[in-house]
This record gives structure tokens, C-alpha cells and sequence, in this order.
């Protein structure tokens, strides 16, 4: 969604800022590794996860 402060992604593929970075639930994490490849080649402001708090990309 963009937003005054920039694109916000609201979206499952990361379950919080501190990880997991490897998804022990993910059915292909190749493709999930894919998917957050392409979604921060759109340089989101913010992204709020599945589960925790907002957190920025650094």
C-alpha cells in the first residue's frame, strides 16, 4: 500500500523482524526466498508480517 511515508507491505512471507529467516513451515522456501526477493526490490518503508511488529528494511 503506498502510503505519505512510503510503500508499507502487509504480507505473510516474513513471520517477524527477527525471523526465522528459513521458514520451517514453508512448503517451497526456494519460492519464499523468491517472493521476498521481488517485494524488496519494491523498497517498502515498512513491512508488517504475519505475526510481530512493524519493522523497516535496513
Amino acid at each position: 500500500m503506498e502510503t505519505a511515508g512510503g510503500l508499507v507491505a502487509l504480507t505473510h512471507l516474513w513471520w517477524n523482524a527477527d525471523g526465522p529467516i528459513d521458514d520451517p513451515l514453508a512448503v517451497d522456501g526456494d519460492l519464499l526466498l523468491a517472493s521476498r526477493e521481488r517485494l524488496l526490490a519494491l523498497s517498502p518503508a515498512l513491512i508488517i508480517p504475519g505475526h510481530g511488529a512493524p519493522f523497516r528494511v535496513q
